[in-house]
């Protein structure tokens, strides 16, 4: 009985702590495996999370400037068709919250999209009004939160010979991109 015994046990002694060695270093071979690709997946999304923080950051600027192009000098929209013209690109380019064409004086001139409330307002104490009037190429904001969305919100300015055109851009866009 007692060799029985003895026998079983270094039986279960020589399956066992095989079992058990090949376990761990199967799982030690896994976990690192699982690690390095997760921190190839992280990688990744951080680089195209920065190609898109990246074009957030160009891309906006890239269509106020070709609308100032398109208004000023090609004169492809007629001055009624503005604030629809402007309603496109909020359309096509969801990262704007709004679109603004001040005047010389700074009041509202246009705005997408188009609330007739805003027609008229001043906006000539404003910080962007103030330093595109002062020469700036362009202007960009620190981050504010939103008074219509609650969102996060920068201002971008550009001149439009005495006028002004600004872009009010969602930051809440980043998170929809990652």
């Amino acid at each position: 009985m007692r060799l029985r015994r003895f026998i079983l046990l270094n039986e279960l002694i020589v399956i066992l702590v095989p079992i058990c060695i090949i376990g761990a270093v199967v799982l030690n071979i896994m976990t690192d495996y699982l690690r390095h690709e997760i921190v190839k997946k992280n990688d990744m999304i951080a680089h195209t999370m920065a190609v898109h923080i990246t074009d957030l950051r160009t891309d906006p600027l890239h269509l106020l400037e070709q609308t100032r192009h398109i208004y000023l000098e090609d004169n492809l929209i007629a001055e009624g068709n503005v604030d629809a013209y402007l309603a496109t690109i909020m359309t096509e380019y969801r990262f704007f919250e709004s679109i603004e064409i001040l005047d010389s004086q700074g009041m509202v001139k246009h705005a997408a999209p188009f609330n007739q409330e805003l027609i008229g307002i001043h906006r000539s104490g404003q910080d962007f009004y103030n330093e595109i009037k002062r020469g700036q190429p362009f202007y960009w904001s620190s981050s504010f939160i939103s008074g219509h969305t609650g969102h996060p919100t920068l201002v971008l300015a550009i001149p439009m010979n005495d006028m002004v055109l600004i872009g009010y851009l969602n930051l809440a866009y980043i998170s929809e991109i990652a």
